[in-house]
């Protein structure tokens, strides 16, 4: 799933934040649960070969969440831990 919004006015969040997910019971969530915080990795040019392709590296993990409130089809997590500010559209996954 992905983080849709963040609660209060600011574009990044921080540990001890709220955000709403994209993802609900009829996901199979529930108050709760942990749920592992991921950054998509940077791409970047190959300077080692000479024909100077683009790579994606791999997706970084920047926090956790502990999801509090459960809707339908969304739910409230608090960022319990994070080492980069949070946005929206940063992923999340089981840890």
């Amino acid at each position: 799933g992905q983080i849709v919004s963040i609660y209060g006015d600011g574009l990044n969040a921080g540990q001890s934040q709220i955000v709403s997910l994209n993802r609900g019971e009829v996901d199979g969530v529930e108050p709760g649960h942990v749920l592992a915080l991921w950054r998509a990795g940077n791409r970047v040019v190959d300077r080692t070969d000479p024909t100077r392709p683009a790579m994606q590296l791999p997706d970084e993990r920047e926090g956790i969440l502990f999801v509090f409130r459960v809707f339908k089809r969304m739910s409230y997590a608090l960022i319990v831990r994070a080492t980069d500010p949070v946005r929206s559209g940063d992923r999340f996954t089981q840890p």
